[in-house]
């Protein structure tokens, strides 16, 4: 572990195995940048370029570097897409029933869990709620 001092100012203290290699140490920080676009137009790419020349204006002091990692969809308050995902967990469950007949039985588990988003492609993300279905038959 190295820890910057905060009485001796410029000096680091290593702490651990073998001996540290400083010039390899980079400080680092991260900035999630969320920068909204249309809904009928999710075009991820003008997204980046926008977020691109903000931060090409930014003034840094000298021997910072800045890049531009990842860029990903997202979406606003995910959790207000619950309802429609539970209306479509009920009708796979319900299908499930209907494929076993009366001597079925079908147990839900994780439908509390949080919405989640995963992006698919360049234009589009899933939202979906981690749940398991267990399905059990009473045929003998």
């Amino acid at each position: 572990m190295i820890r910057k001092s905060s009485f001796i100012p410029g000096r680091f203290f290593y702490q651990g195995n073998g001996n540290p290699c400083f010039r390899n140490y980079h400080p680092t920080a991260h900035l999630h940048i969320l920068n909204p676009v249309p809904e009928n137009n999710p075009d991820i790419f003008s997204a980046g370029l926008k977020i691109k020349s903000f931060i090409d204006h930014i003034p840094l002091p000298e021997k910072t570097v800045c890049r531009l990692g990842h860029i990903e969809l997202g979406v606003a308050e995910p959790e207000q897409y619950r309802e429609t995902i539970l209306n479509l967990i009920s009708k796979h469950i319900s299908q499930a029933k209907a494929i076993l007949g009366p001597g079925g039985k079908v147990t839900v588990s994780g439908l509390a869990n949080p919405v989640t988003i995963r992006q698919a492609d360049d234009r589009n993300i899933e939202l979906f709620i981690d749940y398991s279905l267990t399905i059990a038959s009473d045929v003998k």
